[in-house]
């Protein structure tokens, strides 16, 4: 039987403008049709918008999130993201999201993707510095430690970031909320000045003043996409 995310009716069949194999990946998490705020996202983030999915746990952000950075990074093979979690609790549930789906696909399609903290051993820090995956996880206190502070070895990612992903913007607030603030105006800059123009996807749970919050925190004018409570 077709597998509605919870949300929102049906916004439609997957799409035919995927290839077969992300399709096939999509259905092999039980999912065959997506919600209306999923397709607004995709759909927006395709238009090159910077968006904001705002829906209650459940009703399929990490989804959105996961097909939004498949449909670009891994069909093209070219671009690199940068996820925020706000510990590395959400590190851990993105980056088993992310395998779950790769396992599911063959080499060629898989999303490559690491987690840069401080438990990264320096070994592998220096691999993807040198290297970047498609998908750089991380936290706040290491893109401020690890990352912005040596943006010179990041050259590489920085030339080609198309996405930067915050998940659970909700968790951000007060003095948590102004230091990623501030990260994310430096992120910014650095990308601007290695040439690109990346956009910013977020993801949170309700929140009454999403569109002021959302703009505070990446200084970008974000489209706030509802899902339904």
């Amino acid at each position: 039987a077709s597998v509605v995310l919870p949300g929102q009716p049906p916004g439609g069949a997957l799409s035919s403008c995927w290839p077969a194999w992300l399709v096939a990946a999509t259905q092999a998490q039980g999912i065959t049709h997506l919600a209306t705020h999923q397709v607004q996202t995709l759909d927006l983030l395709r238009q090159g918008r910077h968006v904001c999915l705002m829906a209650s746990t459940g009703a399929g952000r990490g989804v959105g999130r996961l097909l939004a950075l498949y449909q670009s990074l891994a069909v093209q093979q070219r671009g690199h993201a940068l996820c925020l979690c706000p510990n590395k609790l959400g590190e851990v549930a993105q980056s088993s999201a992310v395998e779950t789906w790769n396992a599911a696909l063959t080499p060629e399609h898989r999303l490559s993707m690491a987690i840069y903290d401080g438990d990264t051993p320096g070994t592998q820090r220096r691999t993807i510095k040198q290297a970047p995956p498609r998908l750089v996880l991380t936290t706040p206190e290491m893109l401020h430690a690890g990352i912005l502070a040596y943006h010179g070895g990041w050259r590489a990612f920085f030339q080609a970031l198309r996405y930067v992903v915050l998940a659970g913007v909700h968790l951000y607030d007060s003095a948590l909320g102004t230091h990623l603030a501030h990260l994310l105006r430096r992120v910014q800059r650095l990308a601007v000045h290695y040439g690109a123009q990346p956009q910013y996807l977020l993801t949170s749970a309700p929140l009454a003043n999403m569109a002021q919050v959302a703009q505070e925190l990446t200084g970008q004018a974000c489209t706030v996409v509802t899902g339904a409570a």
